[in-house]
C-alpha cells in the first residue's frame, strides 16, 4: 500500500488485495481576500481528513488477513458416510488474487490427525483463474445422495471424517513441516490434529459439516451460507491461524472451476473507490 493518505483496497465484501490503491486527496488551502475566516472551512477540512484516515485504518485491518496465494478454502471428510449428503470427500481451493495461477506439478497431501505425510497424495494440473475455485474430489463412501460438481482433479484419498491434516504443496515431494519451502497452504482440522497453522486446528468435521475458510475476520457460518452477507465474497481470509480462519459449515458447497467467480466480476469492477475532491477553506 502506498503511504500517505492513500486508501483502501476496498471493503472485503468484495475486495481484492491486488487491486490498485485509490488516492485520497487532502484539502487544499486557498485563502480568499474578501471573506473573513469563520472556521467552517477548517472544520470541513478536519472532518474530511478524519474520514480519510478512518478508511486507511480499515484498509490496513482488511489487508492484514487477505491471502496473496491459492488457499485451501473448504475441506470435507464425511463423503459417503452415514447421514451424509455428498458421496465423496473433497478439498476445495480458491485463488483470491487478480492473476491466474498454474498448479501444474503441485499436490494435495493428506495425513491422519496423528500421522505423517507421505502415503496419500493427489497430483494437480491446471490453472486456477482469478477469484475462482478448483475442486479436488477424493474417495467415495457407500452412502450419500449427491455427486460432487465435476472435480477439476480426481483423487482417491479417504480423508478423516472428524480430524486430519491437508497441505497444498508446490511440488509432489513429501511435506515434513507446516513451514516447508514447498508449502502453499496448510490446514490441520479437528481437536486431535498434531500439526496446524497458528494457535490451533480448524473445527472438527462431521458427516454433515465441512471446514470452510472465512471471507473476513468476522465471517460466520451464517454470513457465508445461503443468503448470508458474504455468500459470494470468496474465501480469501488467511491470518495463518487455522483455529480462527475457518468455521464449521453445515451448508456444504463444493465449488469447481466452472462455478461463478467470487466476488462476481461486476462487483469487483464497481466498488472500492474512495475519493475526496479538493476543498477550498475559507
Amino acid at each position: 500500500m502506498r503511504r500517505g493518505c492513500g486508501v483502501v483496497r476496498k471493503s472485503r465484501m468484495f475486495l481484492s488485495t491486488n487491486d490498485s490503491v485509490n488516492r485520497c486527496h487532502t484539502p487544499t488551502l486557498q485563502p480568499e481576500a474578501h471573506h473573513a475566516p469563520n472556521g467552517n472551512g477548517s472544520g470541513r477540512s478536519a472532518s474530511r481528513l478524519s474520514l480519510c484516515l478512518l478508511f486507511v485504518t480499515l484498509a490496513s485491518s482488511f489487508l492484514h488477513g487477505q491471502a496473496n496465494h491459492v488457499v485451501i478454502s473448504e475441506i470435507y471428510g464425511g463423503g459417503g458416510n452415514s447421514g451424509s449428503t455428498w458421496k465423496n470427500d473433497f478439498v476445495e481451493l480458491y485463488n483470491p488474487t487478480n492473476a491466474p495461477i498454474s498448479v501444474d506439478g503441485w499436490s494435495v497431501q493428506y495425513a491422519s490427525a496423528l500421522g505423517s505425510f507421505g502415503n496419500f497424495k493427489t497430483y494437480l494440473a491446471g490453472v486456477i483463474q482469478p477469484k475462482s475455485f478448483f475442486l479436488v474430489g477424493e474417495a467415495a463412501g457407500a452412502g450419500g445422495t449427491r455427486d460432487l460438481p465435476t472435480p477439476d482433479v480426481i483423487g482417491a484419498i479417504a480423508m478423516g471424517g472428524t480430524a486430519g491434516k491437508i497441505v497444498l504443496a508446490k511440488d509432489t515431494l513429501t511435506v515434513t513441516s507446516v513451514t516447508g519451502l514447498s508449502v502453499v497452504d496448510f490446514v490441520g482440522y479437528g481437536p486431535t490434529a498434531s500439526l496446524f497453522e497458528g494457535s490451533g486446528a480448524a473445527p472438527i468435521l462431521t458427516n454433515t459439516t465441512s471446514a470452510e475458510r472465512k471471507s473476513s475476520a468476522s465471517s460466520t457460518d451464517l454470513t457465508l451460507g445461503p443468503g448470508g452477507s458474504e455468500e459470494k465474497s470468496g474465501n480469501g481470509w488467511d491470518s495463518n491461524n487455522n483455529a480462527s480462519d475457518f468455521v464449521a459449515q453445515s451448508n456444504i458447497n463444493p465449488q469447481n472451476s466452472a462455478s461463478p467467480k467470487e466476488p462476481p466480476p461486476a462487483i469487483q469492477a464497481g466498488i472500492g473507490v474512495a475519493y475526496f475532491p479538493p476543498v477550498a477553506v475559507k
